[in-house]
């Protein structure tokens, strides 16, 4: 066996490593992007399920959470201040779905849970006058996603 036929038989043996060493890697990153789904899944959640459980254990906060949607501008300054952060985190934790749903983090279902959950809110009179008011302060993107789901003013461009 000559020096030659020697390298021959490492750089196939190099070949057979880098082959395997990529099989390898494309497992590691398909393993690591299964957890970051699951794990972004599992914080949206977790926030939805927190606002909610707020919600529904405190009447005060439900009465008021009703009221807003109702209508909006009937509000207290107070209630008005209260309304709009409860809003925001409820709309906040949808546009969050929807951001990783453009980055590929989270599949389309995901997006739509949060949708069905989210546009009965937004047809309220009140709600649709809160998005009126403070949708602007969301993704252009996000705002072009809702137009598409149901008939909003889209506020992009102000």
């Amino acid at each position: 066996m000559t020096i030659q036929d020697l390298g021959s038989i490492g750089e196939l043996l190099a070949a057979v490593a880098t082959i395997a060493t990529l099989v390898y890697l494309a497992r590691q990153l398909r393993a690591n992007t299964t957890a970051v789904q699951g794990e972004s899944r599992r914080a949206h959640r977790g926030t939805v399920n927190a606002t909610n459980l707020l919600i529904a254990s405190d009447p005060a906060i439900a009465g008021l959470l009703n009221a807003g949607l109702r209508d909006f501008g009937a509000l207290s300054p107070e209630q008005h201040t209260q309304f709009t952060f409860l809003m925001a985190e409820l709309i906040g934790s949808w546009e969050i779905a929807h951001r990783e749903f453009e980055s590929g983090i989270v599949d389309e279902e995901n997006v739509q849970r949060a949708t069905l959950a989210c546009i009965p809110l937004l047809q309220t009179p009140g709600g649709r006058k809160w998005w009126d008011t403070y949708g602007n302060r969301y993704p252009p993107a996000f705002q072009a996603y809702l137009s598409t789901q149901f008939s909003t003013p889209s506020h992009q461009g102000r």
